[in-house]
C-alpha cells in the first residue's frame, strides 16, 4: 500500500486507512511503503520509507540550491527506487495498491514494480496527472488550459503556490510523466467518481484500464465516536473543511446574510480563516461562528446535532468525505452542483444542488431546507440510505476480488 503518508493527512489517507482495514479483515498482508514522519503510524517496514521532504519550507525559503532539490526529488527520485528494491528484497509483495504518491514518492518506481512483475492498482484521489496544480484550479477559478499537453500555462499562471518555482516544477513534472507514459506501467486506474473518471479519460488516457468504485468506508467507526459538548449551539446549519476561496465559503456567508435567524458554524482552518472572520465581524454576522480546526470527535458530534451540512465548493471535487460522513449520520446535504458532488447529493431525494458560486441560488435551497423540518428528516433518511449502499464495505472489496484475480492472471 503506498501513499506519500502513512498518518491522517486528509481524504486520500481515510481512504487508505479504510482501504487497508478491509484487505486485512480479508485476510491480506498490507505492506506499507510511504515517506518518513514523526506522526506516522509504527510500522516495522519504516526503514525502507524515503526520507523526510517538506515542501513548504523549501518554497519559504527560496534559494538556488533548494530550487534545485526540489526539482531532483519531485520529479525523479532516486532514492524512493533504491528504498522500494531494498523492500521488495526482503518482501514477496503480489499486489502494489498506489494512493497519493505525491512529489514525496514520484512516479519513478511504476518501473521498479513493473520488472518484479508486481501487477498495479492506482486509486486516483485527485488530477495530478492531468492537471499541473492537481485541481484544475488556477488564480481561485476552473482552469483546463492545460489540456493536450499545454503544461506551460501552469508556468505563465503561476498555478502552483503562486510561484514561478513552484509551477515550473509543477510543468515540468507533468511534460515528464506525459512523455513516459506512465499509464503504460499501470494495470487499472481506481477511480472513486464518476465525474473524475470522465475526467481521465475526457484527457486521453486508456478507458480499458479504468474502473469506478467509490472509497469504502467503514461505517461502525462513527458509532465509536461519543457525545461531546462543545458549547450551546442550537439550530445550527454546519460547513466541515478547509477554508479556501475555491471551497465556496464566501458564497455561503453571503447566502446568508439575510438569514439571521440561523446559525452557520464553520469548522476547519485555512488560508483564508482570518480575511473570512474578518469580513464577518465587520459585516455584524453575529450568526456566523468559526470554529476552527476541531478533533474528530467533536466534528462528528456537531454533524450529529446539525440540521444539515453544506457543501458549497467551486472546483472539481472527487469525493468528499465531509459528506459522506454527514449523510451516513442521516443529515441531508446542500452541495454545489459540481465535480463528483451531485453523484452523492442527489436534489430533492438526499438533499439540495445548488449553482456553483451563486449566493441566491445557496440562500433559496437553504431556506427550502428550513422551512421544512419534516422534509428535512425524510431527505436524511435518504441520503444515510443512498451513501451507505455507494461505500459498502462488503460491496468494494467484491469488485476488488474481482480486479485482483484478472490482474494476476493476466
Amino acid at each position: 500500500m503506498v501513499n506519500w503518508s502513512w498518518y491522517p493527512s486528509g481524504g486520500d489517507w481515510t481512504a487508505v486507512e479504510n482501504l487497508s482495514q478491509v484487505y486485512q479483515l480479508k485476510g491480506h498482508k498490507i505492506i506499507p511503503f510511504s515517506m518518513v514522519d514523526k506522526r506516522n503510524y509504527i510500522t516495522p517496514y519504516d526503514k525502507y520509507f524515503v526520507s523526510n521532504i517538506d515542501y513548504r519550507i523549501l518554497n519559504r525559503q527560496k534559494s538556488i540550491s533548494n530550487g534545485i532539490k526540489v526539482l531532483k526529488r519531485s520529479i525523479y527520485s532516486a532514492e524512493s527506487r533504491l528504498k522500494l528494491k531494498q523492500l521488495l528484497d526482503e518482501v514477496k509483495i503480489d499486489i502494489a495498491h498506489l494512493h497519493n504518491l505525491g512529489p514525496q514518492l514520484t512516479p519513478s518506481i511504476l518501473p521498479v514494480l513493473k520488472e518484479r512483475k508486481i501487477p498495479i492498482i492506482w486509486t486516483l484521489h485527485d488530477y495530478g496527472m492531468l492537471c499541473p496544480a492537481t485541481s484544475f484550479v488556477s488564480k481561485d477559478e476552473i482552469c483546463e488550459r492545460c489540456k493536450n499537453g499545454k503544461f506551460f500555462y501552469c508556468f505563465f499562471r503561476k498555478c502552483k503556490k503562486n510561484s514561478f518555482q513552484a509551477s515550473f516544477v509543477a510543468a515540468l513534472r507533468s511534460y515528464i510523466l506525459k512523455f513516459l507514459d506512465i499509464q503504460k506501467y499501470v494495470d487499472v486506474f481506481i477511480c472513486p467518481s464518476k465525474f473524475l473518471q470522465s475526467k481521465f479519460i475526457e484527457f486521453g488516457f486508456d478507458r480499458e484500464r479504468f474502473e469506478q468504485l467509490y472509497n469504502p468506508y467503514d461505517i461502525d467507526r462513527l458509532s465509536k465516536y461519543s457525545g461531546i459538548s462543545l458549547g450551546n449551539y442550537d439550530d445550527y446549519i454546519l460547513y466541515v473543511g478547509r477554508i479556501e476561496k475555491i471551497k465556496g465559503i464566501m458564497t455561503l456567508i453571503k447566502a446568508l446574510s439575510d438569514l439571521k435567524e440561523i446559525q452557520l458554524l464553520v469548522v476547519g482552518s485555512g488560508e483564508k480563516e482570518e480575511e473570512y472572520k474578518k469580513y464577518v465581524i465587520e459585516n455584524g454576522f453575529e450568526n456566523i461562528h468559526f470554529l476552527g480546526h476541531l478533533e474528530k470527535e467533536k466534528v462528528i458530534y456537531l454533524i450529529k446535532r446539525s440540521l444539515f451540512t453544506v457543501c458549497p465548493s467551486e472546483w472539481y471535487e472527487n469525493l468528499p468525505y465531509s459528506i459522506v460522513e454527514a449523510m451516513l449520520l442521516g443529515k441531508p446535504v446542500v452541495g454545489s452542483k459540481i465535480g463528483g458532488i451531485p453523484e452523492l447529493v442527489i436534489d430533492g431525494l438526499t438533499g439540495f444542488t445548488f449553482v456553483p458560486g451563486d449566493a441566491v441560488s445557496l440562500k433559496n435551497k437553504i431556506t427550502d431546507l428550513l422551512s421544512d423540518r419534516k422534509k428535512c428528516e425524510i431527505l436524511g433518511n435518504e441520503a444515510q440510505k443512498h451513501v451507505a449502499e455507494l461505500v459498502n464495505i462488503e460491496t468494494h472489496y467484491k469488485k476488488m476480488e474481482i480486479i485482483f484475480q484478472k490482474i494476476i492472471r493476466n
